[in-house]
């Protein structure tokens, strides 16, 4: 899951387990090439990722580790960027209020 605001997005994902109970290290790579490239590391299970430009698609995937031998890589996930959409206008009235 993803969201993007202004030039910037939060990668989400669901969290791996170890069954020695590590502490697992997710490992994000990200880029608008389809070969991501390492971007950086995290324990939490989001990252956010900044600089996104208008009108480029990007590539990203995650490899879960318990930094010892075990790792577990996502599927290659992508998405569009349109940094020119139209904002959405709700009027109030001053009756509403």
């Amino acid at each position: 899951m993803i969201d993007v605001t202004e030039n910037s997005v939060l990668l989400n994902w669901s969290a791996s387990t170890d069954v020695d109970n590590d502490t697992i290290t997710y490992f994000v790579y990200f880029s608008n090439e389809t070969n991501p490239s390492f971007n950086g590391t995290t324990t939490n299970l989001n990252f956010t990722v900044n600089g996104l430009e208008h009108n480029e698609t990007y590539y990203w995937y995650v490899v879960a580790s318990d930094l010892t031998s075990n790792q577990t890589k996502t599927e290659t996930l992508t998405f569009n960027v349109s940094l020119s959409n139209n904002p959405v206008i709700n009027i109030i009235s001053p009756n509403s209020l």
